[in-house]
């Protein structure tokens, strides 16, 4: 399963040191889980296995700008379970 999402606005301080990550590089494994919650992928993964099917993939295709070659970017993110059941999104939302 593939999505795709625009990252618009990423604060980037290009006088910064070089020492730290990217801003988009560092808040990727808090994305990560953020669309395996989106997604229900531990849902889908429990009906994968229950019916004996691979277990799906979500990848999320994310563009952003770099600043420093001033060109929109595009990186293929995948999902990343979070590792204890979680409600669908329906069910946090409005219950």
């Amino acid at each position: 399963m593939q999505k795709e999402t625009r990252l618009p606005v990423i604060i980037e301080d290009i006088n910064s040191p070089h020492d730290l990550p990217e801003t988009h590089l560092l808040f990727r494994p808090l994305r990560q889980r953020v669309y395996a919650i989106l997604f229900n992928l531990h849902h889908l993964h429990f009906l994968a296995k229950e019916r004996g099917e691979v277990v799906p993939k979500i990848e999320i295709k994310e563009t952003y700008y770099d600043p420093v070659t001033k060109q929109a970017k595009t990186d293929v993110v995948r999902a990343v379970e979070v590792g204890w059941g979680i409600p669908t999104v329906e069910r946090l939302w409005l219950g």
